[in-house]
Formats: C-alpha cells, sequence, structure tokens
C-alpha cells in the first residue's frame, strides 16, 4: 500500500462500530506505526461523530459534539500534517442527509478514498436498533408500532447505490457482520485484514460495549421515555440501567436478556420482505459467505409473550437511587409534573410505579 489511501468506515449502525471505533482510538500509535493515522479532528468518544454531524449545524450536537465553525479547515490541516499515512475515519452517522460529502472528500483530492460498510442480516439488525432507540431516549413505541414506522426492506441496497454514487463501484468495501464470515472468526481481525494487519501485533480488549439489557430493564427504560426525549436528555440512564443489567438482572432466573424484540410475526415479515434484497447482495458481494441470512430463531422468549415484572422495577428503581442520585432526583421531579395531555395512562402507571419502588 504505497499509495497513500483514505477509508471512511460508515457502519452500518449496530454493527460492532462501537468496537471497531474503540480498538482504532486505542491502538492508536500502533496503527501509526503501521502507517495509518485516525485523526483527533471531530473525535468523540472514540469515533468522528463531530464530522459526521457538522453540517447538521444544530447547537445541541455542536455542543455535544465538540463541532468548531472552521471543523473541516481543521480537518485538513491535520490530514496535511500527517500526509505520509493512509486516513481512517469513521462513524456510522454518515448517513446523515445533511452530509456534504463533495467538502468532505475535496480534503483527500491526492488520495484514493474507499468506503467500509458491513451489513447484518436484518431482523438482528432492527431489534438492535430498536433496543439503540430505548436506549437512547428516541422512542416510546412498542415493537411492532416501531418496526411499521421504521422498517425499510430494501434499506440496504438503497444505501449501497448511494455509497457507489459518492465512491464509485470499485471503491465500495462491503463486509458480512457476520462471525461465521469474519475472518479468524473475529470482527477485529476482519476489520485489520482490509488493510493486510495482523491482529496479533494490537491490544485487545476483553470487555463487551453495547450489551444487551434484560427484558425488564429495556421495558423500564421504554417508559421512562414517555417523560424524556432524545434532543434533550438523549442516554441520560444508559450506563446506569446497563449496570444493573450486567451486575443484577442477568443474574435474575426470572428475568431474561435471551429475547427477542419481535414477534414471531414480524419476524418472519422481516424475512420475507428481503429475501430479494439479500439475495441480490449475497451474489454481488458474498459469495461463498453466509452473508445476509436472516434466522427466525424459534427457541427465543419474544417480547410480547413476556409479562413486565413490576418488582422486578422496583429493583432497578432502587438501583438509580442508590448509584445515581442524580438522575433519580431527575426523574422523580418530571414525574411529579408530567403533562396528561398525551399517554396519560401510561404515564399514571409509571408515576405510580415509580413512587411505590421509591418507597420500598
Amino acid at each position: 500500500m504505497r499509495d497513500r489511501k483514505v477509508f471512511i468506515h460508515v457502519g452500518t449502525a449496530k454493527t460492532g462500530t462501537t468496537t471497531i471505533q474503540h480498538f482504532i482510538n486505542t491502538n492508536r500509535k500502533i496503527f501509526e506505526n503501521n502507517s495509518f493515522y485516525y485523526p483527533m479532528t471531530g473525535l468523540v468518544d472514540h469515533c468522528h461523530h463531530g464530522i459526521s454531524f457538522y453540517w447538521e449545524n444544530n447547537p445541541i450536537f455542536n455542543k455535544n459534539f465538540k463541532i468548531q465553525k472552521d471543523q473541516i479547515e481543521l480537518l485538513r490541516d491535520e490530514i496535511n500534517a500527517n500526509n505520509d499515512k493512509h486516513i481512517l475515519i469513521s462513524s456510522e452517522c454518515f448517513r446523515l442527509l445533511s452530509v456534504n460529502w463533495k467538502e468532505l472528500l475535496s480534503i483527500f483530492l491526492d488520495k484514493e478514498i474507499y468506503c467500509i460498510v458491513y451489513l447484518r442480516n436484518q431482523i438482528d439488525y432492527y431489534s438492535s436498533k430498536y433496543i439503540e432507540q430505548i436506549k437512547g431516549n428516541q422512542t416510546y413505541l412498542d415493537p411492532a408500532d416501531w418496526l411499521n414506522s421504521n422498517f425499510y426492506p430494501n434499506e440496504y441496497v438503497s444505501y449501497i447505490n448511494e455509497l457507489k454514487t459518492i465512491f464509485g463501484d470499485k471503491n465500495i468495501i462491503v463486509k458480512s457482520f457476520n462471525k461465521k464470515d469474519f475472518y479468524m472468526r473475529n470482527l477485529l481481525s476482519d476489520f485489520l485484514y482490509i488493510f493486510d494487519l495482523d491482529i496479533s501485533n494490537f491490544e485487545t480488549s476483553k470487555n463487551k460495549l453495547n450489551q444487551k439489557v434484560t427484558f425488564n430493564t429495556l421495558i423500564f427504560n421504554r417508559y421512562l421515555n414517555y417523560f424524556f426525549d432524545s434532543e434533550n436528555y438523549a442516554y441520560f440512564l444508559k450506563n446506569t440501567l446497563t449496570d444493573y443489567s450486567t451486575k443484577i438482572g442477568v443474574f435474575d432466573s426470572n428475568d431474561h436478556v435471551d429475547y427477542s424484540v419481535f414477534s414471531i410475526n414480524e419476524r418472519k415479515k422481516i424475512y420475507d420482505q428481503t429475501k430479494e434484497c439479500n439475495n441480490y447482495l449475497n451474489k454481488e458481494y458474498f459469495k461463498g459467505k453466509v452473508g445476509l441470512n436472516n434466522v427466525i430463531k424459534t427457541n427465543q422468549y419474544s417480547i410480547d409473550k413476556l409479562i413486565f415484572d413490576e418488582n422486578k422495577a422496583f429493583k432497578i428503581i432502587d438501583y438509580i437511587k442508590i448509584n445515581d442520585e442524580y438522575n433519580y432526583n431527575k426523574i422523580i421531579a418530571r414525574i411529579n409534573n408530567f403533562n396528561e395531555n398525551s399517554n396519560a395512562d401510561i404515564k399514571l402507571f409509571f408515576k405510580q410505579l415509580f413512587e411505590m419502588g421509591a418507597g420500598k
């Protein structure tokens, strides 16, 4: 790889992006020793959301992602200062419609530019995306209603075609997010293989990122979202609820972590309506691999068959009260002043639940 290249990793979301980004940033010195540079400009929590959100021109995003008015010029200067290295940039939020690709790619006119995109089977992808939106206070919809509003059978084909328009057919590196397809059955080894790098030369962590929460923790978070929106409170309780789930919830034999967000019928809907799209992508990019193979697991609990346990909710409330007093008080203040004009029954139920839990 003598000619310096640019690799823009665009996700997709829920394909190990956090793991990859954390790995790159943690190993930045080793990457640099191998002639790869991971820019500091726009870097927030190991990823380049400070670049992908730049064109949103949103004061909240600008603050959260530390975006400056001259962000792109700062990136250009940093790239030029490291012109002897290949460039790695990563953010799953490059899917934002606001991204000005022409302006971004103009920084790299003297380099060949590649796009890296992982695709995950749609049943797992939409399930994981729903859970993430619950954690991020982005939705309070139940899975069925959410799926009706967010399911696009040809989403992957449309996105790949969009990337082809931006980068060119030959500069798209499409990868299967399936352990059986990973090089050495390992996501990070698979990612490094793109650059002819060996994972044995890098530092790896056994810590799991973005762990799935238990059923009752997820439903508790969904009820909470009736009071807290993502614009002002995104992910405000994510760490506390994840800690509860991994330290207490998973050890409760009456709670579940191996559950399906969607019912059997909803999973069949995803399977049937993505079949044509997946056949095309498997033939185009995943010959001889598992690729996009939706599997309907019949041995999983489905959320629609499980019942929210109020006693588990009391445990969660107690955990928040002890371990996150600031956000506990924030919740108390909000539920005591809730708006009865919409979803009043659910809000009242959660308010009473919280009051009962707080009094135990």
